[in-house]
C-alpha cells in the first residue's frame, strides 16, 4: 500500500519512514515540505495513505484537507501528525482518519495502522460516516460527521434517536417532531 508524507521537517520524515518499515506493506512513495508539493505528489501517486504535518509552510493541514477532499477521487486515510494536540478537534471535523503526537509513539503507530487495515478490509473508504461503536462496558460511542460526540451509560433497555434539528412548530404532519 502506497502512503506519502507531508512534513516541513526532515527529521520527522525520516523518523516516520524509519518506523513505517516496521510494516511491510506499506511503501512510502513520495514526501514533501508543502501543501502545493504535497497536493501534487498525491494527485501524481493516489496513496491510500496519507501523514499529514498540521503547520506547513504555505498552508495548514487543515487548509489542505479542505482542498484535498474536494479533489481526491480515491479512497484515502489521512492520518494528522503534528506536535500540537489544539489540532486533533478541527483536524476530525475535517473528515482526518486518524491524529498522531509527535514524537510518533510506536503503540499509537500500531493503533493507526490496525485501524487502517480493518477500516480497508471492510470496505469503509468514506471515514466521514456516522457510526455507532459498542465497548464491553455497556456504552455507545456515537461518531458522526456533525462534530458532535457522545458517550452514553446503557442501562436496562434505552432507545436512543439521533435526527437532524426540525423547524416545525407543530402544524404540520411530519414525525420530526
Amino acid at each position: 500500500m502506497n502512503a506519502i508524507i507531508i512534513d516541513d521537517t526532515q527529521t520527522a520524515i525520516d523518523n516516520l519512514i524509519e518506523k513505517l518499515q516496521k510494516y511491510p506493506d506499506v511503501n512510502v512513495v513520495a514526501t514533501a515540505g508543502t501543501g502545493e508539493e504535497g497536493l501534487e505528489m498525491i494527485m501524481r501517486h493516489k496513496p491510500e495513505l496519507l501523514f499529514l504535518d498540521v503547520e506547513l509552510p504555505d498552508m495548514t493541514g487543515i487548509e489542505f484537507l479542505s482542498q484535498f477532499n474536494d479533489q481526491a477521487e480515491w479512497p484515502c486515510y489521512v492520518v494528522i501528525y503534528t506536535a500540537y494536540s489544539d489540532y486533533m478537534l478541527p483536524a476530525f471535523r475535517n473528515k482526518a482518519f486518524d491524529f498522531l503526537l509527535k514524537p510518533v509513539d510506536d503503540k499509537e503507530l500500531d493503533t493507526v495502522i490496525s485501524r487502517f487495515y480493518e477500516e480497508r478490509e471492510n470496505g469503509k473508504a468514506d471515514v466521514a460516516k456516522d457510526e455507532i461503536v459498542k465497548n464491553n462496558e455497556g456504552k455507545l460511542l456515537f461518531y458522526t460527521n456533525t462534530v458532535d460526540f457522545r458517550l452514553i451509560q446503557i442501562r436496562g433497555y434505552l432507545r436512543v434517536l439521533l435526527r437532524p434539528r426540525h423547524a416545525c412548530l407543530g402544524g404540520c404532519s411530519c414525525r420530526m417532531r
